[in-house]
């Protein structure tokens, strides 16, 4: 059949109007003209249904060809002057939009109604996403960002810390989601810290205690612990003690100064060194000494310093031998230099074997020059 144009000039080709195809293919469109004349086809529907706005040929049911409008915006599901909610495509780009105020929700509708809805998604006017929840009140900024799943969260803080959250969230302060306890995982630049709080109420600030803190090249600290540079495992200088017999609640070692004592009055030491490593409750001391001088010290030696007190309790009562000495005249019958702790104290009183079994190492019994150790002492303590 001939082509129909329904024109306002009359059936002109280079009218705008209505218009069929002249030919079997039943194709309907809707064209424009310009001022000149100049007619385009705004409009095709084919004979498969399909219908191009700007296309001519329509692959699927709604096409709108290849054109992209400069700000974007192909197709407006909403609009009210700059009010604005729609689709389009940008340099590649494929955008699902509303107005800077409103949220983006994703979800599905019941197949027993056909109406009701229910929300799987949202990301708010701040860009938080929630997903099967309504974001909490995040801090607002542009470089802040969170993802929440119920009470569970991701967090981006200002480009510098990224957080793992349950039942916490930041709009400024950290606060509680729900009423109950809270736990984070907190990552800044090559550290992450384990902070956890006691049960709170819903909406309240948070308090949070560092349970333990982890980096590279950096010492792993546990509660209340200092990481520092290196590797190892950083223990807190106040221990809380653990009833578990398996917890290693406590692990120290440094450096402590041996100080020989005879009567009450130092010696004054010509070279000493002391080291110790605490792990648990039990420490471990090795070191020497050797003095110039007794500074007119008598009576019974002792050797003081130690850098954690004997165990207040005679069940830890300790004692030994020292392996080494020198620059001494020990009694007839003498076979070395013993010790025993001072239960409670932080003294070892030092003595000598004899057939009676224990005689003080009197001042009289060491020259000036006495050397003690190197030795290793093993004792108990209640810190």
């Amino acid at each position: 059949m001939p082509a129909i144009i329904l024109s306002d000039n009359g059936a002109t080709s280079g009218s705008a109007g209505l218009k069929t195809s002249g030919s079997n293919d039943g194709t309907l469109a809707l064209q424009t003209s310009t001022a000149g004349g100049t007619a385009t086809t705004a409009v095709t529907i084919n004979t498969s249904q399909n219908v191009g706005i700007g296309e001519t040929s329509p692959a699927t049911r709604l096409s709108f060809g290849d054109y992209i409008p400069s700000n974007g915006q192909t197709l407006l599901i909403y609009q009210n002057a700059n009010t604005r909610s729609g689709l389009g495509v940008v340099s590649g780009i494929y955008r699902m939009f509303t107005d800077s105020g409103s949220v983006l929700s994703f979800g599905g509708v019941s197949t027993s109604d056909g109406s009701t809805y229910t929300e799987r998604m949202r990301i708010n006017a701040s860009g938080n996403i929630g997903v099967g929840v309504t974001p909490s009140a995040w801090e607002s900024t542009a470089s802040s960002r969170a993802i929440q799943f119920n009470a569970t969260s991701i967090y981006s803080y200002r480009d510098s810390n990224t957080l793992i959250s349950q039942n916490g969230y930041y709009d400024g302060t950290w606060k509680y989601y729900n009423t109950g306890p809270t736990g984070r995982i907190n990552m800044y630049q090559d550290q992450i810290t384990f902070d956890a709080a006691a049960s709170g109420t819903q909406n309240n600030a948070i308090s949070y205690t560092t349970i333990f803190t982890v980096g590279r090249g950096s010492t792993f600290a546990l509660q209340s612990g200092t990481s520092t540079n290196g590797t190892g495992i950083a223990f807190p200088s106040t221990v809380a003690l653990s009833s578990n017999a398996n917890t290693l609640d406590d692990y120290e070692e440094g450096t402590w100064n041996p100080q020989l004592n005879f009567g009450g009055v130092a010696c004054t030491n010509a070279a000493s060194f002391g080291l110790y490593t605490k792990i648990g409750r039990v420490v471990t001391l090795t070191g020497y000494l050797t003095i110039n001088n007794k500074n007119g010290g008598s009576g019974s030696g002792t050797l003081t310093g130690l850098p954690f007190s004997i165990a207040n309790d005679s069940k830890f009562y300790p004692g030994g031998y020292f392996g080494y000495f020198a620059n001494s005249t020990l009694p007839a019958g003498s076979s070395g230099v013993i010790w025993y702790g001072g239960i409670g104290t932080s003294t070892l009183q030092l003595g000598t074997t004899t057939v009676g079994g224990w005689d003080n190492l009197n001042a009289t019994y060491v020259s000036s020059t006495f050397q003690l150790g190197p030795w290793t002492i093993v004792y108990v303590t209640d810190q």
